[in-house]
């Protein structure tokens, strides 16, 4: 039982990792696009959920795509999200 933690959990930074990288790319590439920064920040961060929410499901947890589990796990990112945008005004 330990050694499953220990390895869902080295999966579950590698995939942190991943993900931060990926919404990063999506963030920078919209910059360079001359896109808004909010409409960068916006599509980033639903990329980001969309991303995180798929690899955590079926590399880590080895679950199936559910709109439920997408929902609960969307809102965590909406408060993060919003509180980003606050960020960037201050």
């Amino acid at each position: 039982m330990r050694k499953l933690l220990q390895r869902r959990f080295i999966k579950f930074c590698i995939s942190g990792l991943i993900n931060s990288g990926l919404s990063y790319s999506i963030y920078a590439l919209l910059l360079i696009l001359d896109c808004n920064y909010l409409f960068a920040t916006t599509i980033s961060c639903i990329g980001g959920v969309l991303f995180g929410y798929s690899i955590n499901s079926l590399f880590i947890f080895q679950q199936k795509l559910c709109y439920r589990t997408l929902l609960k796990y969307s809102l965590a990112y909406i408060i993060s999200y919003f509180i980003n945008l606050l960020l960037m005004f201050i």
